[in-house]
């Protein structure tokens, strides 16, 4: 992926996101379809076919990510093992 102005637009909107659900505790599915729809925009400039979400890879970088918080740091070591735990296949 090149590093164009529309790929600069992308990530500017990701660090928006948060900002975009207004006070209050965050709505993480409107987060996840506007990071979604963000990236197919861009994917179909880029003429390429659109993302779809899948639920076990989501549940499984959500158990990571929260494991990650508790652990108070940061990897990928033992993501996969948490999708395979999910059922992703």
């Amino acid at each position: 992926m090149r590093c164009g102005g529309r790929a600069w637009r992308l990530a500017a909107l990701l660090l928006l996101v948060p900002a975009l659900g207004g006070r209050g505790k965050p709505n993480v599915e409107h987060t996840l379809q506007t990071i979604l729809e963000a990236t197919n925009q861009f994917r179909a400039g880029e003429g390429h076919k659109p993302f779809k979400l899948n639920p076990h890879l989501s549940a499984a970088a959500q158990q990571h990510a929260a494991h990650m918080a508790q652990a108070e740091m940061m990897s990928h070591a033992g993501f996969a093992a948490c999708i395979r735990q999910a059922g992703y296949r």
